[in-house]
């Protein structure tokens, strides 16, 4: 450990985002709140020190930051739905909402938003910087937490019990191409700058994928106790 911060000792952090020149954003909540409740705040690292920039933002829930290039910031807050927000640097402004769940939030390399909408399942929306238009949806059971998009534009869905589920979106509709049964309760999911996909399983702990278009084959794991519910991966992989 190079540094370590403790701004809020009577709340939790659980969800981390890194954005344009070096922006940290961290939602905390109070211990207990189930997500609700949360508050975003932004970092900057400089000189050896992690040191809070502006206003923080009041949120009715947080459970998955996406920061864009352009600092554009979704917010999946649970059943209070998806929204985007912009940092000047000193304070938030709220530019877009959607209602539906958005447990998970993820953007690909055209600005189709995707989101994992728990008992509703996968989502894509058209966002055209003021509002979301939804282009498609695809139930296949299960609870989705989460979603992630490799290179050549894979979907991948953390699907709760239900496992760990793939999609091609052509043509305006989602087109599963390979599920597996993870064997825990997929939670998160990640997939690194080779393809290979990684999955927070909850109580199973830590798996690792290699995807071949079809199916899915397990590549690692680890379980070192608690409950694995959340991957990222920094940009040294």
């Amino acid at each position: 450990t190079q540094l370590h911060t403790n701004d809020f000792p009577s709340e939790f952090a659980h969800s981390l985002a890194l954005g344009p020149g070096g922006t940290i954003l961290l939602a905390v909540s109070s211990l207990g709140a189930a997500f609700q409740h949360s508050h975003l705040h932004a970092y900057v690292y400089e000189n050896n020190s992690l040191r809070i920039t502006g206003d923080d933002l009041w949120l009715e829930g947080c459970l998955d930051i996406q920061m864009e290039p352009d600092g554009t910031i979704f917010v999946a807050k649970g059943y209070a739905g998806l929204s985007t927000y912009i940092y000047d640097g000193s304070s938030f402004s709220n530019i877009a909402h959607s209602s539906a769940p958005a447990y998970g939030v993820t953007v690909d390399s055209t600005g189709l938003v995707f989101t994992a909408n728990g008992e509703d399942g996968l989502s894509v929306y058209e966002y055209d910087e003021s509002s979301f238009s939804l282009i498609d949806f695809i139930n296949d059971e299960g609870f989705a937490w989460d979603v992630a998009i490799d290179s050549n534009g894979t979907v991948f869905l953390a699907n709760g019990d239900a496992g760990l589920w793939s999609y091609m979106f052509e043509e305006n509709e989602f087109i599963q191409t390979a599920h597996t049964d993870s064997g825990g309760s997929a939670r998160s999911v990640a997939i690194d700058s080779y393809g290979t996909v990684f999955l927070a399983n909850e109580s199973d702990g830590l798996r690792a994928y290699s995807y071949t278009d079809s199916s899915f084959i397990n590549v690692a794991h680890v379980n070192d106790g608690g409950s694995a519910s959340d991957v990222f991966l920094g940009p040294d992989e």
